[in-house]
C-alpha cells in the first residue's frame, strides 16, 4: 500500500513541475517562483516528496531569496522654492556610470502643479557645457514689492541680475546681529525673497547679494524696510484664472572645472520645482535584483509569519560555557544560530521540519553539559 502511495505522489509531483513549466512558457519574463524550478528542479523534487512540506517551497522561492524592494537603488528628492520663470539648479553628485531616471514638477503658488517632465539619463549622456556662462557684473532693480502684517510681519524684496546668480539677503534692525537668508543650490535672473519674521514698527537695514555659479558675488547698498507701513506694489491676477505651470525646456548639463550637475528648467510661469531622481537599477534575468543576505533567509524572513516567541534564540553565538558551535549543522559567519540550523527550511520527515529528534538528538549538537546527556 506504501508503494502505491509513493508512486502516486511521484506522478502527481512530475505533473506539478510540467504544469509549472506550461505556465511559465505562458505567462512571460516576469520573474516568479514557476522560474527557478528550470535550473532547480532537483530541489522542487525533494521539497514534493517531504511528508512535510513548507508551502512557501513550492509557491513562493522569491518570497525567502530574491531582492524584492523595487527602490533599493540611490533616490534623491530635490525641492527649489526660487518661484521664478527661469533657474538653473544644483543637482549635486551623479554617477555617470548608471541610468536614471528625473521627474521634474513645476508647482505655482496656488499649489497648482504641472505635468512631470520625465527624462531619462544614461551612461555619458549627461551634456557638457561647451565654453563658458555668463559670469555676474550687475545687481540692479532692487525694491520692496510689499510689507504685510500679520502675527510677525511679512516683507517681499525682488531685484534683477544680469547673469544666473543665486538669492541672498542680509538684514538687521539697530542694535541686532545682522541675519542672512537665502536659497540654496538656485540660479536665476529675477530674484524674490520674503522675510517672514520682522517685528512690527520696526525698521530694518537690508541690503541683497548674488553669487554666480563660478562663485562671482556683489551686493547692493543698503535699503531700509519700514514695518509701521503696510503696503504693496504687487497686481496680479487671481491665481485660479491663471494657467497651470508648464514645463518647456529642460536639460541637465555638467560646466568644466565645476564639481556636481546642473539642471536648467524654464516654464511658463514663477513656480518652484520639484525634482526627483531614481536610479534605474540593472536586474538580473533569472535572480531580479540578487539574493537577500543570509540573515534574512535565515531569520527576518521567517518572523513574517512566525511569532518570535515560537523559537530558540536565534542570531546568537554557539559560545560560551557548556555550549559548542554545532559540527554538521548550517549557521552563518561566526557560527550564528538561525532558524535553518534547527530546521529545514523547505520541508523534512518531521513535525516542524526538524533536522534532527527535538526530545533526544537534536539539543545536544550544541549542549554539551551532563544534563542533556
Amino acid at each position: 500500500m506504501y508503494r502505491y502511495i509513493r508512486t502516486f505522489s511521484l506522478i502527481f509531483s512530475l505533473l506539478f513541475i510540467f504544469t509549472l513549466l506550461f505556465n511559465n512558457i505562458t505567462k512571460g519574463k516576469e520573474i516568479k517562483s514557476n522560474d527557478c524550478i528550470r535550473c532547480h528542479e532537483k530541489i522542487y523534487m525533494k521539497a514534493l516528496s517531504d511528508p512535510y512540506r513548507h508551502s512557501v517551497a513550492t509557491q513562493d522561492c522569491v518570497l525567502c531569496h530574491i531582492i524584492r524592494n523595487p527602490d533599493n537603488g540611490m533616490e534623491k528628492s530635490l525641492r527649489f522654492p526660487t518661484f521664478q520663470s527661469e533657474n538653473i539648479l544644483y543637482l549635486g553628485e551623479i554617477d555617470e556610470a548608471k541610468k536614471y531616471r528625473m521627474e521634474v514638477t513645476a508647482i505655482d503658488s496656488a499649489e497648482k502643479s504641472s505635468e512631470p517632465a520625465v527624462i531619462a539619463i544614461g551612461p555619458g549622456e549627461i551634456w557638457k557645457y561647451q565654453g563658458k556662462l555668463q559670469t555676474l557684473k550687475g545687481i540692479y532693480g532692487v525694491k520692496i514689492d510689499e510689507v504685510r502684517k500679520r502675527s510677525f510681519v511679512h516683507a517681499t524684496i525682488s531685484w534683477d541680475t544680469d547673469a544666473f546668480a543665486t538669492t541672498e539677503i542680509e538684514y538687521l534692525s539697530k542694535g541686532r546681529y545682522p541675519y542672512r537668508f537665502n536659497i540654496d543650490n538656485s540660479y536665476t535672473k529675477a530674484h524674490k525673497i520674503v522675510l517672514r519674521d520682522l517685528r512690527h514698527k520696526r525698521k530694518y537695514r537690508f541690503s541683497v547679494i548674488s553669487r554666480d555659479i563660478y562663485g562671482n558675488m556683489l551686493q547692493s547698498g543698503e535699503y531700509i524696510i519700514d514695518t509701521s507701513k503696510e503696503f504693496s506694489h504687487v497686481t496680479s491676477p487671481l491665481e485660479n484664472d491663471l494657467p497651470s505651470p508648464s514645463i518647456g525646456l529642460i536639460r541637465i548639463f555638467k560646466i568644466n572645472g565645476k564639481e556636481g550637475f546642473y539642471l536648467r528648467v524654464s516654464t511658463n510661469k514663477p513656480s518652484e520645482i520639484l525634482v526627483r531622481l531614481n536610479e534605474v537599477e540593472q536586474s538580473d534575468v533569472r535572480h531580479g535584483k540578487g539574493f537577500v543576505s543570509e540573515k534574512f533567509l535565515k531569520i527576518d524572513i521567517c518572523y513574517k509569519c512566525h511569532p518570535r516567541n515560537a523559537s530558540h534564540p536565534v542570531g546568537v553565538r554557539a559560545k560560551g560555557d557548556n555550549v559548542k558551535t554545532p559540527d554538521n549543522l548550517p549557521t552563518i559567519e561566526g557560527g550564528i544560530i538561525t532558524c535553518i540550523t534547527c530546521h529545514k527550511p523547505h520541508g523534512g520527515e518531521r513535525t516542524y521540519f526538524s533536522r534532527f529528534d527535538f526530545k533526544k538528538d537534536l539539543c545536544i549538537k550544541c549542549h554539551i553539559a551532563e544534563d542533556y546527556l
